[in-house]
């Protein structure tokens, strides 16, 4: 039976849930009232989705944020995952630190995404290292992405291609599209790694069908390029576009002279039909 007075995580993203009386919501909101925090937080997701009370995103953000007051964990992180989306990092790392130091596993884990990128704080590739390696407790495919990628380029511990692909597999095994593209890349190289094109293609394919942007710029410019694959403009063009709709990982200048030249050979293609 689903207990109204434990954290349900899932419920922002999960339905359907089960239906309640008036006299159960009534009672939960009694409870939040008398400063039950996961009674607060659990009110406070049930206005979000519609549950049970009408949606209201302001009776929301106010029992996330009196759940988070009294030290509730889930409701700390899901007050900094808001931050984080609305790039509040300043916010959004205040509410990840509360959390953690509780040993909450995914706000540790975001907290090594902010060191990693340098949101907020000063970058610290070694401070991320440790942060992704405490969260791994939640076998987490963004954090096995992330240690692989340390530890691919050295960075914030010594460079070590067997624990890159270590870390990628796993990531991988998981279904992580940048993890795809990066132990694709490998694989296509022989780079730490015996070479196998075959692999190395399929792993960069499927994490551009998952559009992912860095594997879409990476099958764009094999396909411009006729790296691995036979030269194709017009494929090229299809998955550079998704790249740059999804984002700027692209090296910019690169991009540019690439999208130039696969205009320029689709418009002699076009002129010759």
């Amino acid at each position: 039976m689903f207990d109204l007075y434990k954290h349900h995580t899932d419920m922002l993203s999960i339905a359907p849930l089960p239906q309640y009386s008036a006299s159960e919501i009534k009672a939960l909101a009694k409870e939040a009232e008398n400063n039950n925090p996961v009674a607060q937080y659990n009110l406070g997701v049930f206005y979000a989705i519609g549950h049970g009370v009408e949606n209201d995103y302001a009776l929301y953000d106010k029992w996330m944020k009196r759940s988070a007051k009294l030290g509730d964990s889930e409701a700390q992180f899901q007050l900094g995952d808001n931050c984080y989306c609305d790039q509040d990092y300043k916010q959004a790392f205040h509410w990840f630190s509360k959390a953690a130091d509780k040993e909450h596993a995914e706000s540790i884990s975001q907290l090594g995404t902010m060191y990693f990128r340098g949101e907020h704080v000063n970058k610290d590739y070694k401070k991320a290292f440790y942060l992704f390696t405490k969260s791994m407790c939640r076998d987490s495919s963004h954090d096995q992405y992330f240690l692989g990628y340390l530890y691919k380029n050295g960075l914030g511990v010594g460079q070590s291609d067997k624990e890159a692909i270590r870390w990628y597999q796993y990531s991988v095994d998981q279904n992580n599209s940048s993890a795809k593209n990066h132990l694709g890349a490998m694989y296509l190289l022989g780079d730490g790694i015996a070479k196998d094109q075959k692999k190395g293609f399929e792993l960069i394919s499927e994490s551009a069908e998952q559009m992912n942007i860095e594997g879409c710029c990476s099958l764009g410019l094999m396909y411009a390029k006729g790296i691995y694959v036979e030269q194709d403009y017009q494929i090229a063009e299809e998955y550079l576009l998704n790249a740059n709709d999804y984002g700027d990982y692209c090296d910019c200048k690169s991009y540019i002279e690439i999208m130039k030249k696969i205009n320029s050979a689709l418009k002699k293609q076009r002129g010759k039909s």
